[in-house]
């Protein structure tokens, strides 16, 4: 008795342990995707700000030290990003945005435009 109970808790735990080893496939893929449109941010806006995106604080405003982008600038960033990425990203996402816009959330626009539906080009 004493066996079969050790038994079936080694059973039990093993399976439980193993269960939690192996992450479902769609989060590794939306990560790998995830880091792919940000390395595409960074270089759009180094390329535009003239910057090194390396450099980049994901965080800081477009518009503040270090980076300084005027509106100009932003509407560059989201229209490169728009062709390199295949993506629609709304006027109301930048628009809204005002003064506020980071990296990260240019990184959080690209990542909603690639996963809506496909939409018809602007004219």
């Amino acid at each position: 008795m004493f066996i079969t109970r050790t038994l079936s808790m080694l059973v039990l735990l093993v399976t439980l342990g193993c269960s939690n080893n192996a992450p479902p496939q769609k989060n590794e893929n939306q990560r790998r995707a995830a880091g792919d449109i940000e390395k595409t941010v960074r270089a759009v806006i180094g390329e535009q700000l003239k910057t090194n995106p390396d450099a980049i604080d994901m965080n800081k405003p477009l518009s503040g030290p270090p980076l300084n982008a005027d509106d100009l600038d932003v509407v560059e960033i989201a229209m490169d990003l728009e062709d390199r990425l295949g993506i629609m990203i709304p006027d109301d996402a930048i628009d809204g945005r005002g003064k506020r816009l980071t990296p990260f959330d240019l990184v959080n626009i690209a990542t909603r435009a690639k996963q809506a539906p496909p939409t018809r080009k602007r004219k």
